[in-house]
Formats: C-alpha cells, structure tokens, sequence
C-alpha cells in the first residue's frame, strides 16, 4: 500500500494537528487496509473510515498482492519462510560487513553450523557484487 493523502479537516492525528503544514503525522500510513477491490476496499460496510481510503484501492490491494508472486507480500512470506526454517536468521549471531558498493548493505547471520549471506541493494539501480567465499578463523 503507499501512503493517503489526508485533506487537512480529515487530519486525526494530534501531533499533525498542533504541528500542522509539517506533514510529520502518521495518518497517510494509517489509512485503512486495502483488502480488496469492492466498496471501501473491503475494510468495511459503514459508511465513512475513520481516513481516507486511497484511490489506487482498486489495484492495490491484499487480493491483488496475493496473486503476484513478486508482491511485497510474496516476499514478506518467503522472508518469514526462510525465517522458519533457518536457526541463523532466527537466533545467530549478527556480523555488520563493510558496504560492498554504494547503497548495499550486507552482513551475515551466524549460528554455527549455518553461516548466512544477507546483501540488500537500496539503490534504484542494480548493482552487479562479486561474492568471494569468507573463511573466518577461530
């Protein structure tokens, strides 16, 4: 979902309403979810939500996300997947690496016998990494 426009006499909360014009309030990642593509995107069957529904409800939606294998929410369930069935992302130790290229950030995740690679690119472009197998010592 991407954040709500609020009209500012729908504005609810207190700290964008003592600070207004700031846009510091939490209310456009508060709107209500977006189930699906029927009235009020299937958050609910009264009349007016609390906020603004967003418009885009239509097409982004929870029945939508379901459906595409490379939704945000496919990745948030194979991430909690590989979670589950991986002790070194659940309880092993965390080792930061130095960034291996503008806007990447990497480390590993250790619980011995399991060692784990994470590399997360936040760049809009891709980044091409050469991985070079680490031996770590005792």
């Amino acid at each position: 979902m991407t954040d709500t426009e609020i009209p500012h006499e729908k504005v609810v909360d207190t700290y964008e309403i003592n600070s207004p014009g700031l846009n510091l309030g939490r209310d456009p990642e508060r709107s209500p979810m977006q189930w699906n593509s029927k009235m009020q995107a299937g958050f609910s069957t009264a009349g007016e939500t609390w906020l603004p529904i967003n418009e885009n409800y239509t097409s982004v939606n929870v029945a939508e996300e379901v459906q595409d294998p490379h939704s945000m929410l496919s990745l948030y369930k194979l991430l909690i997947k590989l979670k589950k069935h991986h002790p070194a992302l659940r309880e092993g130790e965390y080792i930061p690496l130095a960034p291996p290229a503008e806007h990447v950030f990497a480390f590993l995740r250790e619980k011995i016998p399991e060692r784990i690679l994470i590399v997360a690119n936040f760049d809009e472009k891709k980044n091409n990494l050469v991985l070079v197998e680490m031996i770590f010592f005792p």
